[in-house]
């Protein structure tokens, strides 16, 4: 039994899943991986929409997983994706494999109820919660913990407040281990055995390199594993930077402050005992020094700072918020000595550590001490002090290099959208990610884009710099298209502000037409709104990035794909002013090397969008004329499959 006769015309899937087709680039991918993990390599496979690369990875992970005992990860990027593979893909494989296999979901810990935190949460309730409100939420999340299928936050009816839920997670640091009364019991517990126990672990990209960075410290969250699969590879590098990264706000530092005693309420973890109360005067301090610390900086920002926010050298800032935060650290652990149990002990501990570790963030943004690294400050005006200070690897690369592709022997990265140009380039994407001497793959797809897709360039729109007679212009062209598919259609923007008015201006008209519209940033979560798309006839979305990729809307529900501009970075954005620098600096060509190919492999995720099934069919408009009058437009157009397109010139 091998991979190809698994997934041949006569195969055993093709016995027991109706429709199914063999596919020859299915097969392909499946054979390249097989190939990869008998030989410890690493393989980028970029495989189109329709060939099916779930099973052409799955089929070889499990073969190779239960013949040589071995125990690998998949990672992937959206939740949808998990779904699929552990609702749907794994549980027929497993139903039809000879050989039993197990696979389990990794969820991170907070995650998980805590039964002992709970139930001391809801013993201390009055001490802890400001409101009705919020002992009311902990009171059902009891009542459900004692029905619920894995304690897990999905499995949890309502999304309780964070201030709740925190009280009752599951966490590392506040936990006695074989010594707790509900060790056996313990849903985390529980999916750590699971986790141990099976031959595929299901995570995503975050915990993936989560676990990748406590390695580096000798530690890890995930058990020692032999293969990766990286699914949605494309995000891997976006993925990467704000995993690693560095990012403190005033509210995490409030949250914490609060959760220790807060000053209106005078609730809180030091609140159950005059013992305790001995603290309550450091946290005063630190919540002042937080606010000083936190104000001082945006103001900086707003008087000295760059308008994008990012921070070329440390400001002129005096942290007393580290100092203050490590005088309540060191009180808090030596109140945990004096605690009474080793419930409360592990409760002031955890709490410690956490003033450790944002003292630490904070002292590592004032420093900026690390070398090839960007800095900003994001501050919104509001009522409320919103203060986030933001740090970030310039080059994830050699991190990635280092931390993952030179320490895990065959590594498999795959997606729909790996290469940047018409004769499958994957220089770029392996140059940002520091994966060298990678096989390499690119598997068309097997659906027929001549037939199914015409494509509708404007070039006679303004160019999208003029941006008064661009947007009127943008709204004119909906005018016409929207019609043609009678709504059912996604308008991809690269600007919140350009979509909220074109909304403004399209509502009337959408009305009128009978086309529902569904506006991105009006309140309605992305998963809700995908869902109102789905269910509602004729309906019109107005999205921004997350729209872009990861959105799988098959059938006639969407007809229409049109794109606003060409998705280039905000070159004002930190992170990529800082990469365009460097590429300067080097000599390089910053636009063509970077900004182009990160455009292109976003604008072929959008096109992507379309196109799910072979009975699908439909529209691609592409308004941004400079596909047409710039010289490096043909690498968009030719990055996409070949398809019927129609240039509008006007007269």
């Amino acid at each position: 039994m091998n991979s190809t006769s698994l997934l041949s015309a006569d195969g055993l899937i093709a016995r027991h899943l109706p429709r199914f087709e063999s596919r020859p680039q299915q097969i392909e991918m499946a054979q390249a991986v097989d190939r990869a993990f008998a030989e410890g390599s690493h393989l980028l496979v970029e495989a189109g929409t329709g060939v099916g690369k779930s099973f052409a990875y799955l089929v070889p992970a499990i073969l190779r997983a239960v013949e040589h005992e071995e125990k690998i990860v998949i990672s992937t990027h959206t939740i949808a994706l998990q779904e699929q593979l552990v609702e749907k893909d794994i549980p027929f494989l497993s139903s039809i494999f000879p050989k039993e296999f197990s696979a389990a979901l990794v969820k991170g810990r907070s995650n998980y109820v805590g039964l002992r935190r709970l139930g001391r949460a809801a013993q201390n309730a009055g001490q802890l919660f400001n409101t009705g409100g919020e002992v009311d939420e902990l009171t059902r999340i009891e009542r459900w913990a004692k029905t619920s299928r894995d304690g897990s936050l999905s499995d949890l009816s309502f999304v309780p407040k964070p201030a709740v839920w925190e009280k009752a997670l599951s966490d590392g640091q506040d936990c006695l281990g074989r010594k707790c009364p509900h060790f056996e019991a313990c849903f985390y517990q529980k999916a750590r055995r699971r986790v141990h126990r099976a031959h595929l672990l299901i995570v995503n990209h975050a915990m993936l390199l989560s676990d990748l960075a406590l390695r580096e410290q000798g530690a890890a969250v995930l058990p020692d594993y032999d293969r990766l699969i990286l699914d949605e590879a494309h995000t891997l590098e976006q993925a990467a930077a704000g995993q690693l990264g560095l990012r403190v706000t005033f509210a995490q530092v409030q949250h914490l402050l609060n959760g220790l005693h807060h000053e209106r309420t005078g609730k809180g973890l030091l609140a159950a005992t005059l013992m305790h109360r001995e603290c309550i005067p450091l946290v005063k301090e630190t919540f002042d020094a937080a606010e000083t610390f936190f104000a001082e900086a945006a103001h900086w920002q707003e008087s000295q700072g760059r308008r994008n926010g990012r921070v070329m050298q440390p400001p002129p800032i005096v942290n007393r918020l580290t100092p203050a935060l490590s005088r309540l650290e060191q009180s808090l652990k030596e109140l945990a000595g004096k605690a009474a149990d080793e419930e409360e002990k592990l409760s002031i501990t955890a709490a410690a550590g956490r003033c450790a570790e944002l003292g630490g963030g904070v002292e590592r943004w004032v420093a900026q001490s690390a070398p090839d690294w960007v800095y900003w400050i994001e501050h919104r005006r509001d009522r409320a002090l919103r203060v986030t200070l933001g740090g970030s690897p310039l080059d994830i690369g050699p991190t990635l290099k280092r931390m993952l592709f030179d320490r895990v022997r065959g590594v498999v990265l795959t997606s729909a959208t790996l290469a940047t140009g018409p004769k499958a380039d994957f220089s770029y994407l392996q140059g940002r990610l520091g994966v060298d001497g990678a096989a390499r793959a690119a598997l068309g797809s097997p659906f027929d884009f001549a037939r199914q897709v015409m494509m509708h360039v404007e070039a006679d729109m303004p160019d999208p710099a003029d941006t008064e007679a661009f947007f009127e212009n943008v709204c004119d062209r909906l005018r016409r298209y929207l019609p043609m598919t009678q709504g059912r259609a996604f308008v991809l923007f690269t600007s919140h502000a350009m979509l909220q008015r074109c909304a403004e201006q399209m509502s009337g008209f959408c009305r009128e037409r009978g086309y529902p519209l569904l506006v991105q940033g009006e309140g309605m979560p992305r998963s809700k709104m995908l869902e109102a798309f789905r269910t509602t006839p004729n309906a019109v979305l107005f999205g921004a990035d997350t729209f872009w990729a990861g959105v799988d809307v098959p059938g006639d529900a969407l007809s229409s794909v049109i794109i606003v501009k060409l998705p280039f970075s905000a070159p004002d954005d930190p992170i990529t002013e800082a990469r365009i620098e460097r590429l300067r600096e080097e000599g390089g060509n910053p636009f063509m090397t970077f900004q182009v190919p990160e455009a292109v492999l976003k604008l072929r995720q959008a096109f992507g969008r379309l196109v799910r099934t072979k009975t699908d069919t439909g529209i691609v408009v592409i308004l941004d004329p400079r596909v047409v009058t710039k010289s490096y437009g043909r690498t968009f157009l030719e990055s996409l499959p070949k398809c019927r397109t129609i240039v509008n010139r006007g007269v």
